[in-house]
């Protein structure tokens, strides 16, 4: 029996399909819903990341603009730094109040000696013994304060190869010898050369697999360079200010060397280290081999030209040079010696070859002295 609808239906089986419409449509607003509260969800996690993000880079750049000023430069020196005082007359030695209120003695009692060391002082607690001053520290000002650094002092052993002069060497015996170090051809080390000098002539403190602990030693520092690159290939160090005083084989340089703000031409005006053989002045290399002349060569002679004693006075370096070892040249205030050039040998030796000029005959020869540390080439010529 069909029944009729109102609104022009006029069967129950539009019902039907009416009631499955309105399922499909609550179906269809729940999944919206969800997709629309899913969308929704995410669009507020994207926003709550990237405020993250923001307040994460912020707090970099905050970072970043607090530590700019705080990054160290490359290189630092502190200013007005006094001139270097002999420490022979103990200008810049500083001793504890408890350690000096009952030391203070007549410098007769304790001389000092330029030879030898400070260790002993004959008489000393006789003196002290009887000493009659005695007085009490109340107060200490401290001035610019400075930073002290103490490191302990080195001598350097190094070995000569068994090959060419060397071979015959008492020490070249099997039972004696090891292998050179790395730097050096696959051969045999046994002769030995001690005390060699840590800091070198240039003034610059290195590594060496032969160091010997020899003392220790305290100085003031004043700055380092983080680029400077020694003799030895070491790059950065620090700059310290010492009480040595100049000799030939102590080295040293000023502030500005230090810091590379001054031209190798430009140090030697400042500081001269005449002692150290490489501010010598080579000349006369016209000779391809080794010969003894009867008189004066051409390589004497261009030696003691004007233009090679102006050249020499411009690049400030040592020409003339007197001997002061005879077991090597000889001492004599005729004979004037010249470099003729200079090659590096061996464990951080020199192989320097020699004009030699006698005035008083007009004769001349070139030759070559052993390789030897720099330090011992100081002390052969003057």
């Amino acid at each position: 029996m069909n029944v009729p609808l109102k609104y022009g239906s006029d069967t129950s089986g539009h019902l039907d399909h009416i009631a499955v419409s309105a399922v499909h449509s609550r179906w269809a607003i729940k999944v919206g819903g969800a997709f629309v509260a899913i969308n929704l969800a995410t669009l507020a996690y994207i926003v709550v990341v990237a405020r993250q993000n923001t307040d994460t880079l912020m707090a970099i750049q905050r970072e970043q603009r607090h530590q700019v000023p705080a990054i160290l430069p490359s290189k630092f020196a502190v200013q007005n730094v006094t001139p270097r005082r002999d420490q022979g007359h103990r200008a810049l030695l500083y001793y504890l109040r408890n350690g000096l209120k009952n030391s203070l003695l007549p410098t007769a009692v304790c001389p000092y000696f330029k030879e030898g060391h400070d260790h002993d002082c004959p008489g000393l607690d006789e003196a002290l013994a009887l000493n009659p001053v005695r007085f009490n520290v109340k107060h200490l000002a401290l001035n610019q304060q400075s930073m002290i650094v103490g490191t302990p002092e080195v001598n350097v052993n190094h070995y000569y190869p068994c090959i060419g002069p060397f071979l015959a060497d008492r020490h070249c015996q099997l039972e004696t010898c090891t292998l050179c170090p790395p730097s050096f051809a696959l051969t045999t080390c046994c002769v030995p050369v001690f005390d060699g000098d840590n800091p070198n002539m240039e003034g610059e403190y290195f590594a060496h697999a032969g160091m010997v602990l020899d003392d220790g030693h305290a100085m003031e520092l004043v700055g380092y360079n983080d680029a400077f690159q020694n003799h030895e290939g070491e790059v950065g160090g620090f700059i310290v200010k010492n009480s040595w005083v100049p000799a030939e084989n102590t080295g040293s340089h000023s502030l500005q060397w230090w810091l590379q703000d001054v031209s190798a031409w430009g140090e030697r005006t400042i500081c001269p280290n005449s002692y150290n053989p490489i501010n010598w002045y080579a000349c006369g290399g016209v000779e391809d081999e080794l010969t003894a002349f009867p008189g004066a060569s051409e390589g004497i002679d261009a030696c003691m030209s004007n233009v090679t004693r102006m050249f020499a006075k411009t690049n400030v370096q040592t020409l003339d040079l007197k001997c002061s070892d005879a077991t090597k040249c000889k001492v004599s205030d005729d004979v004037t010696y010249y470099v003729r050039n200079t090659t590096t040998w061996g464990d951080r030796m020199t192989l320097m070859c020699m004009w030699e000029h006698d005035a008083k005959t007009g004769s001349a020869r070139d030759f070559c002295l052993i390789p030897m540390l720099e330090q011992n080439l100081a002390a052969t010529f003057k």
